[in-house]
């Protein structure tokens, strides 16, 4: 836990020194300001044509939201009373569900649990350095989620690599889950030559799982989400994309431990 205190420092010491968003700042019609940060970021010059781009685009993005929201700073409630009103539109409040349960399939896909719990995890299959395999998942997944999101997104689209991972981890899920049932592993105790192979096998699998979802479910719910909802209603959809994500990681962190405990009380 401590460890986590290293690049939160590093973030607080750098946020100072952060420039101002360049949308915020056309919001609230801070054009000259708008210009200066995006020349910092683009590391142009403040007149050049690529600012200026950039400057009309998101402009165009304002008055969009603007338009569905309700004037151009309208109060909280007015707000929130036009932004209900167009999400409850037909073919808009199918997108919201949609989204809704993305992020709901995506907390139960197995990935929260082995995230969270993945000690508990490494011990259910036998495993006793449970720290060091737990560094190796966290890396094979990280790695395969930039390669994938850097390199292949494009080529192969949305749907389809979602699929293909999906067989894989429900592949991984299911022996795991055999091989827990059958062997019945406990950390530490001896065991056969098969179940020790088995355990290597379901070692194998969690690895295998973390690649597969990296290039599923891991990060095409938020890509997906960003990309279904017009720009007028960014402000409102990202948000309740964060909280459809963090509602679904609330309810399984809660509910493994009990489902662990009925399970395997022993352990």
């Amino acid at each position: 836990m401590g460890v986590q205190l290293v690049p939160a420092g590093l973030l607080a010491l750098g946020i100072p020194f952060l420039r101002e968003s360049p949308t915020w700042l056309l919001k609230r019609d801070r054009e000259e300001d708008a210009y200066t940060a995006l020349s910092y970021y683009r590391a142009l010059p403040v007149d050049h044509e690529y600012i200026a781009q950039d400057v009309a685009h998101i402009q165009n993005q304002i008055n969009s939201e603007r338009a569905v929201t309700g004037g151009a700073r309208p109060t909280f409630g007015a707000f929130v009373k036009a932004a209900l009103r167009e999400s409850c539109k037909k073919g808009m409040r199918n997108r919201f569900l949609l989204v809704f349960i993305m992020f709901m399939w995506q907390g139960w896909s197995g990935a929260a649990a082995i995230n969270y719990y993945s000690p508990t995890i490494f011990k259910s299959i036998g495993l006793t350095d449970v720290t060091l395999w737990t560094g190796i998942y966290g890396i094979i997944k990280a790695a395969g989620s930039i390669v994938f999101f850097t390199f292949f997104i494009d080529t192969f689209g949305r749907k389809m690599p979602w699929i293909v991972s999906s067989l894989a981890c429900a592949a991984c899920q299911y022996y795991l889950a055999g091989y827990i049932a059958v062997a019945n592993p406990t950390a530490g105790d001896a065991q056969s030559a098969g179940t020790v192979a088995g355990g290597k096998a379901a070692t194998a699998a969690i690895m295998i799982f973390g690649a597969a979802w990296s290039f599923g479910a891991n990060g095409l719910p938020w890509i997906i989400s960003a990309e279904i909802f017009p720009a007028g209603l960014r402000s409102i959809s990202g948000p309740w994309a964060g909280m459809s994500v963090w509602l679904w990681t609330f309810v399984v962190t809660k509910a493994l431990p009990s489902m662990f405990t009925s399970k395997y009380p022993q352990r």
